[in-house]
C-alpha cells in the first residue's frame, strides 16, 4: 500500500508564522512566512496583499528594520504572486491601497511621521482610485469631501506634530482625487514630499 505524502500548505505555514509570532520567536516566524510565500509562487493562488506585508513588519519586530524596508519597498515595485497583467485594475490599487498602509504603519513604529503621511495619503489615493475602476462612483464622492480627507491627515498629522499642515494638505490631496484616474502618483508623491519638507524649513 502506498502512503501518501502529506505537503505543508501555504495556509499551514502562515498559521505557523502567526503562532511563531505570537510566542515573539520571530526569527522562526519569518522563516515560516518565506516557506508559506515560496508555495504561494509556485502554486499561482491568490491570497490577499496583507499576507505579503507581514514579513517586514515581522522584520522590524525582530529588530531588522533595514532588512523589513528592503521587503516593503520590493512589495511596490513588484507584481506579487498569483497576480497576472490580465487581472482587474480594481484588484492592482486594492493591493496598493493595502501595500501603502502598512508601509505607513511600519513608518510610523519607526519615528518616521513625515514619510508615514506620504504613504497614509498614497493608501488613500490607491482605494479611491480602486473604487473608481469598480465602479463604485457612489463612494468616491464622500471620499473626496473635504471631512473625509481631513479625518484622514488629523491622525498622521498629529504623530509628525505639523497640525499646522492641515488645510495644506487637504488642498493637495482634494486636486488629486479630482484627477482620478488620470494622476501621476509618483508626481503627487514628490509635492507632497515637497510641501512637508517646505513647512520643515520654515523658521
Amino acid at each position: 500500500m502506498l502512503l501518501q505524502v502529506i505537503r505543508p500548505s501555504p495556509d499551514s505555514w502562515l498559521d505557523l508564522a502567526l503562532s511563531h509570532h505570537r510566542a515573539t520567536h520571530y526569527e522562526d516566524a519569518c522563516e515560516a512566512l518565506r516557506k508559506a510565500y515560496a508555495l504561494i509562487e509556485s502554486s499561482g493562488a491568490l491570497y490577499d496583499a496583507e499576507i505579503f506585508t507581514r514579513l517586514p513588519l515581522f522584520l522590524q519586530e525582530w529588530g531588522r528594520t533595514a532588512e523589513g524596508w528592503s521587503e516593503f519597498a520590493a512589495l511596490h515595485i513588484k507584481r506579487l504572486p498569483g497576480r497576472r497583467p490580465h487581472d482587474p485594475p480594481a484588484q492592482r490599487w486594492l493591493d496598493r491601497a493595502t501595500i501603502c498602509d502598512k508601509t505607513r504603519l511600519f513608518l510610523q513604529r519607526d519615528g518616521q511621521y513625515d514619510r508615514a503621511i506620504l504613504y497614509g495619503i498614497q493608501f488613500y489615493v490607491a482605494r479611491c482610485t480602486a473604487c473608481f475602476h469598480q465602479a463604485s462612483l457612489g463612494q468616491i464622492g464622500p471620499m473626496r469631501s473635504r471631512r473625509a480627507i481631513s479625518s484622514l491627515l488629523k491622525p498622521l498629522l498629529e504623530k509628525a506634530g505639523l497640525q499646522a499642515l492641515e488645510a495644506i494638505l487637504v488642498n493637495e490631496v482634494a486636486g488629486i482625487l479630482r484627477a482620478v484616474p488620470d494622476i501621476d502618483y509618483r508626481a503627487s508623491m514628490v509635492r507632497t514630499a515637497m510641501l512637508i519638507s517646505m513647512h520643515r524649513l520654515k523658521p
